[in-house]
């Protein structure tokens, strides 16, 4: 089953969200109040920051609504340099946005299978970039893990065919 998202040039949804990247934590209840606030401020910042991007032509608006929608999920996955560039943030956050596009448009077994050279490129490309590296590496760890599942059922199922296939 694959998600794709209704983009709408007039009014495009800020809640866009990659149903495989939406499977990581992001701002936990039980976290301080100072962590919080935290990151309620980081995510402010991150938010004014990609709001003039699009004015400058560093960024598309349909990245924006995209970017804005997870980064409020995730919010430690920012820039951590603040003084970069508009065009070095623009690239960075454009790839971003693509990667989720890429998850959003492809299932769990795409990903494993016939695109997964596709998806690895697309995170060694951001994982270049100053984002944070913690979630980067935690996604991978999933994507991982989630193939090794798969692949235990395959040999679960393959196992099991033969064995009962070659009763008749």
């Amino acid at each position: 089953m694959s998600f794709k998202p209704p983009y709408s040039k007039s009014k495009p949804s800020s809640s866009i969200i990659s149903p495989i990247a939406s499977q990581f934590p992001s701002i936990s209840s039980k976290e301080e109040p100072s962590q919080i606030d935290e990151n309620l401020s980081s995510t402010l910042v991150v938010t004014r920051e990609l709001e003039q991007l699009p004015s400058k032509k560093h960024l598309n608006y349909e990245n924006l609504c995209l970017l804005n929608g997870f980064l409020a999920k995730h919010s430690s996955l920012h820039l951590r340099d603040t003084s970069l560039s508009n065009r070095y943030k623009g690239y960075a956050y454009n790839l971003l946005a693509e990667l989720l596009k890429f998850l959003q448009t492809h299932t769990m077994l795409d990903v494993l299978g016939s695109c997964r050279s596709e998806l690895v490129e697309l995170l060694e490309d951001v994982c270049s970039f100053a984002f944070d590296k913690d979630w980067l590496d935690g996604f991978e760890r999933r994507i991982i893990q989630q193939e090794a599942v798969l692949n235990a059922s395959i040999s679960y199922y393959t196992i099991f065919s033969c064995t009962h296939w070659g009763r008749y």
